[in-house]
């Protein structure tokens, strides 16, 4: 990131002010340089450009347009608009800088809205607030919740660094007054692209979002505000150059219903099940047969395998809300290849075996499909992955790890695989839809006795892009959380493939039907897995040794103050360094891994090969005692291969989804 100079504020400039708690003070100066304003900005506020009409808001070199006023609100919030230089804004807790498009004044003053335009978009160019690009990117040190708190030395202290803006913290939308209704509303940090975290004062970030879908969804055709709110309740600082409502030729360009998902109804035609709002280039088309099935597995495999990766990552981002608060404990995430943008989910134990479909960046569940697995009371789904299908179809399979044991009275455990469904609002997937794989441990191994199996607990499982083979990690906290944590695979020749190919009897829907007993009655189709690698769990003591309370951002309440200084030192970290999730990179050369208290990418040597492992990088650290999001279980790659999707199992209802994009434009890691 170039790091510019900031902008600083012109010497015998004029300013207006306008604070909620002290607007009184200052209104009569308010009303005297708005006007100024109003005239030297009268003839920017419309401006011809192709496909439509441009209504220029606010600009740093004009102010504030004719016809448009602050309105913004809360304690402690101020709005300062300087001639030539852009709005200074700090907002307190749970307010918002508001502009509104009004004619009138005082009791006269009335809404004068804006009608919603299907090319039309609202454009904001903004920066962190003045001062906040003075600490480079190795002064910070990133949470799961996507805050940056200082790394402190003895030579500095929180109070010396500005923080740059957390886009984390603050929504958009629009709002009627006469109706009293509010738009969707976005996260600022979802509407740049690619999605920013932070933002400092180094330069300007753009972000802009459809007028019409914003309003379509809270059933509005016209606003006469667009407000930026705070969205935690600790207030943000920024800097706006320029608000615009602007015409948009990509917007007239993409349809705003870009897939129609059908089912079959009883009759056998198909119906519209479900209208899903998914991302523009969703590919929900079958997969090109020709050549036959060898070349479209080949071609599918090729695609799968050629997705980049990211050299850094920048801090994680909230990206939206999962909407089904029934959705409590997603255990697991995979990224869907059929639909771009989303991602399959599930839950953990003691729940019925249902698959979710959630778009990433809205948090919608689309769709909650059945899985007729639930055959013989063993079912705890721990982790969930894509994969090309193990019959060599070409298709794209989900694959769900049944291998849960926590009670330690498992001997058998299941991979169920089926083909990615069709999104359908309530659907089901029959068992004779799906390939169950029984695996056992070998016998003799890891504190085993006799002919008794070990006890594993299995929360992370990964699969090769073409379904030959996955790989099995344990969850431990043995040795005060070091380990070690061991690592499984498939035999070459017992490889899901191998199976599928000489399953003539369709053994292997069989025991999806039946379960253990079938399994035991065909023991050449139960795989006994084999050991690939033995690590040692991360460890987060050293980087969490940094975290003093005074770091926080916003600052710790009272109780998690106590709790951070009185147990801090004594509280044992390495109980929070078993791994519950992973996933393959589909290049092969790195996985990624959640734990309770970090976030860990792995590198691979040797593409798709488990038996080394290189040494883990830190791309994110859970702050245990103060945030409430730090029970990751659910970590996934996306399917382009540059970003990480992460949730909690801890909220307990409309889950965060994280997400990380690549950071190489930034100097220094985490390491």
């Amino acid at each position: 990131m170039a790091m510019a100079m900031p902008a600083t504020r012109p010497r015998g400039t004029q300013a207006t002010m306008f604070s909620t708690k002290k607007r009184s003070r200052y209104h009569d100066a308010m009303l005297v340089v708005m006007m100024v304003l109003f005239v030297t900005a009268g003839m920017a506020d419309a401006q011809e450009r192709s496909g439509g009409t441009s209504i220029v808001v606010y600009s740093k070199e004009n102010g504030i347009a004719t016809g448009w006023r602050d309105h913004s609100w809360g304690d402690e919030t101020e709005v300062e608009a300087w001639s030539g230089a852009p709005i200074e804004a700090s907002v307190g807790s749970w307010g918002a800088l508001a502009l509104a498009s009004v004619v009138g004044e005082g009791e006269e003053e009335r809404s004068n809205a804006v009608q919603a335009s299907d090319g039309a978009e609202v454009v904001i160019v903004f920066q962190g607030p003045e001062g906040s690009s003075e600490g480079g990117a190795n002064d910070w040190l990133y949470l799961t919740d996507g805050r940056a708190v200082p790394k402190l030395t003895s030579r500095q202290h929180v109070k010396s660094l500005r923080r740059p803006l957390d886009l984390g913290r603050v929504r958009v939308y629009l709002e009627d007054s006469e109706s009293g209704r509010s738009s969707r509303d976005f996260l600022l940090s979802g509407l740049s692209s690619p999605p920013a975290v932070k933002a400092d004062d180094s330069e300007f970030l753009e972000a802009s979002f459809l007028v019409a879908p914003a309003l379509e969804s809270s059933g509005m055709d016209k606003f006469d505000k667009i407000v930026l709110k705070d969205a935690k309740g600790s207030g943000f600082a920024l800097r706006v150059a320029r608000v615009e409502i602007r015409p948009s030729d990509a917007a007239a360009e993409t349809p705003r219903e870009v897939a129609e998902v059908y089912s079959k109804t009883e009759g056998g035609s198909p119906a519209i099940s479900i209208r899903s709002w998914l991302p523009g280039d969703a590919n929900v088309d079958d997969a090109d047969v020709e050549g036959g099935p060898e070349a479209v597995a080949l071609r599918s495999l090729e695609n799968f395998k050629s997705r980049p990766r990211c050299e850094e990552y920048g801090a994680p981002v909230e990206r939206s809300r999962i909407s089904d608060a029934s959705l409590k404990e997603p255990s697991g995430f995979a990224a869907s290849r059929r639909y771009e943008g989303i991602l399959w989910t599930h839950q953990d134990r003691d729940t019925d075996p249902y698959l979710y479909a959630v778009i990433a960046s809205t948090g919608e569940v689309v769709s909650k499909i059945y899985v007729d697995t639930k055959k013989y009371g063993e079912t705890d789904w721990e982790d969930i992955a894509v994969a090309l299908c193990p019959d060599g179809s070409g298709d794209h399979c989900v694959w769900i790890a049944d291998s849960g044991n926590v009670a330690r009275d498992r001997e058998t455990f299941y991979v169920h695989v089926m083909k990615e469904p069709t999104l359908e609002r309530w659907g089901k997937i029959e068992a004779h839809q799906v390939w169950t794989f029984p695996y056992q441990f070998p016998q003799g191994f890891h504190a085993s006795e006799g002919d008794q199996r070990p006890w594993v607990d299995v929360e992370s499982m990964m699969v090769s892009p073409d379904g030959s083979r996955l790989w099995l990690m344990e969850k431990t906290v043995n040795s005060n959380g070091r380990g070690p944590v061991t690592v499984w695979q498939t035999p070459v020749g017992s490889g899901p493939k191998d199976l599928v190919s000489r399953d003539d009897d369709n053994i292997l829907r069989d025991v999806t039907r039946r379960g253990r007993d079938a399994a035991r009655e065909n023991p050449s189709f139960v795989i006994q897995v084999e050991l690939a690698n033995k690590i040692h769990n991360p460890t987060v003591r050293e980087h969490a040794a940094s975290l003093r309370a005074d770091a926080f951002d916003p600052p710790l309440s009272g109780w998690a103050r106590d709790k951070y200084q009185n147990e801090l030192s004594s509280f044992n970290w390495n109980k929070l360094r078993a791994i519950t999730g992973a996933d393959l990179h589909p290049s092969g050369r790195s996985f990624v891994a959640c734990t309770y208290s970090g976030i860990w990418e792995y590198p691979l040597p040797k593409p798709y090969d488990l038996t080394e492992i290189g040494r883990p990088k830190l791309l994110s650290l859970t702050a245990k005692l103060d945030d409430a999001y730090w029970q990751t279980e659910a970590v996934a790659y996306g399917a382009n291969g540059k970003e990480i999707f992460l949730a909690s199992e801890y909220y307990k209802g409309h889950q965060p989804i994280r997400h990380f994009g690549c950071r190489s434009e930034l100097e220094g890691s985490l390491e």
